[in-house]
């Protein structure tokens, strides 16, 4: 599933700062929404901005900045993923630098680096729960509001150790996708197929 559909996200997002700024926008509808949601949410983002009725407290606040900030988002993240020699550490940083970003964190820093560049991973509610993680281990308010950059530093990189040894971004995709379909009542309209639940995140991008 991973390889089927996260390549074409990865060309969308990586193509132009509009793609970029779009799969931004789709992070922040999976905010607190199931993912059956999402396509609904990320037409009015794109449509409505922070005016969006989805666009609910720091959401809007990121609206605003994305709106205002897309060619510097883009290019910050081109030039720091383009290090071919040491592809982990290069999302590493994009990692660092996108989880201070507004309206997101390591989690959603980290899946806007698993859809755009096929690195880290998100591990949110769901995979904090069936992995047994620590809930308030990588929250945004404790990563932005760490006391110095060394702190951050080491939540970054605990965080993509974390991903790492939970199988990387294509088997946290896949994984992922499997137990939505599965265990996860009124996640999903689709249950029980998991390739369907993977493939509505190019629904939800208006990529299918």
């Amino acid at each position: 599933m991973f390889n089927k559909h996260q390549p074409i996200i990865a060309k969308h997002a990586m193509g132009s700062p509009k793609g970029l700024a779009s799969v931004y926008r789709f992070v922040l509808a999976t905010i607190q929404q199931p993912l059956y949601m999402t396509p609904e949410i990320c037409k009015s983002f794109a449509r409505e901005g922070p005016e969006s009725r989805f666009a609910f407290g720091f959401k809007a606040d990121a609206l605003h900045w994305l709106i205002e900030r897309e060619g510097e988002l883009y290019d910050n993240v081109v030039n720091l993923w383009s290090i071919p020699s040491d592809p982990e550490s290069a999302a590493r940083d994009v990692l660092a630098y996108l989880a201070l970003c507004p309206g997101l964190g390591p989690v959603k820093a980290g899946f806007l680096c698993q859809l755009a560049l096929g690195r880290i991973g998100c591990l949110d509610t769901h995979n904090i729960t069936r992995y047994g993680l620590t809930p308030s281990a990588f929250k945004a308010a404790r990563f932005k509001n760490a006391k110095t950059p060394k702190t951050r530093s080491r939540m970054i990189e605990s965080y993509a150790d974390t991903c790492l040894a939970l199988g990387g971004a294509e088997g946290l995709w896949d994984s992922w996708c499997e137990y939505v379909a599965r265990d996860v009542q009124g996640a999903f309209r689709y249950a029980h197929d998991p390739e369907i639940v993977s493939r509505y995140h190019l629904e939800a991008l208006e990529l299918n």
